[in-house]
């Protein structure tokens, strides 16, 4: 597989390990399909926002995993609970903590059509994390603790683990912020 520099993370991958569709969407095929983006310090972060665009197809047995820095969850990851999951259909950001994972949020109904675009962004900021679903706030949790930092690589498409789940589906404008975006910002994509 391919890895792309580091350089300062920013603009657009010019190789592309899954399908690029019109307009620049990438299309995963669920099996072994993703896009990887080396280590860089930019990457590693406390405070954020995740935000994509995804039509997931088929989730998989457990996740269809978006966007992933670090094995088990590791800095942060955001994705789509499967159909044999506990909370399936569910919007899911974890982040590994000196001991354990922080995981949140859920939200009823659950958000998630399978075949449908949906925009998904999470933000956190200190002991705040906040999901929302379509520019909609849907859920928030006071009791997150900061992510723990890696030098992993950051994968579009893949949870990396002992387990990896592969998305099957497209995503799209995946964002990657370094600070807790509010929610007229993230409405306003």
């Amino acid at each position: 597989q391919p890895d792309l520099p580091p350089a300062d993370n920013t603009g657009e991958a010019t190789r592309r390990v899954a399908g690029a569709l019109a307009g620049g969407a990438l299309r995963f095929d669920g099996v072994d399909d993703f896009v990887l983006v080396a280590h860089g310090a930019s990457l590693s972060l406390q405070e954020l926002t995740l935000e994509a665009w995804a039509m997931i197809e088929d989730p998989g047995v457990n996740r269809a995993a978006l966007v992933n820095k670090g094995a088990n969850f590791g800095n942060y990851t955001l994705a789509v609970r499967g159909s044999d999951a506990v909370s399936g259909n569910q919007v899911e950001y974890v982040h590994a903590l000196p001991e354990g994972n922080y995981n949140c949020c859920g939200a009823e109904p659950p958000p998630v059509v399978y075949g449908d675009w949906i925009h998904l962004a999470i933000a956190i900021s200190g002991e705040t994390a906040r999901l929302y679903v379509n520019g909609l706030l849907v859920a928030s949790d006071a009791g997150a603790q900061p992510p723990v930092e890696n030098e992993t690589s950051l994968f579009l498409g893949r949870l990396l683990g002992g387990d990896p789940a592969f998305m099957k589906g497209v995503l799209d404008e995946v964002r990657i912020w370094n600070v807790a975006r509010a929610g007229e910002d993230i409405a306003a994509t």
